[in-house]
């Protein structure tokens, strides 16, 4: 899945309505939808983008991994990080939960500033117990 989509706050939703067309993701759906969700959102509000300005988002299947990735346009020149907690904390949690459902997760800055994610995915026995 790869999709070009305004750096808006309704980029969130139309990416999950796209991932949500993949019937092979099965129970691991959700965790996906979430990652990309957060990653979205994090270059919509942090990239320094408006609705003027693109974000590609593309989904790509190696193996017993997804790899989840968001390009915007690093106007802002911020990187990824999750804030340590603080009492009262309200948001900044969108990173904590990427590395929570990911294996790993990074970023890179070329023609633009990409921040990617690779999930798991469920194979064999696991695949099973889920049905």
């Amino acid at each position: 899945m790869a999709v070009t989509l305004p750096c808006a706050p309704s980029a969130a939703a139309a990416v999950r309505h796209e991932l949500s067309q993949l019937d092979e993701l099965d129970w691991i759906l959700g965790d996906v939808m979430l990652v990309a969700s957060e990653l979205v959102n994090n270059a919509v509000v942090h990239s320094g983008g408006t609705e003027h300005h693109d974000i590609q988002v593309r989904a790509l299947r190696r193996g017993s991994r997804l790899t989840l990735s968001v390009r915007d346009p690093g106007i802002s020149g911020r990187s990824a990080g999750a804030r340590p907690p603080t009492d009262g904390q309200r948001g900044g949690w969108g990173l904590r939960l990427v590395e929570a459902l990911s294996e790993r997760w990074g970023e890179e800055r070329r023609d633009g500033y990409c921040v990617w994610a690779d999930i798991r995915l469920p194979t064999g026995s696991e695949a099973e117990m889920s049905q």
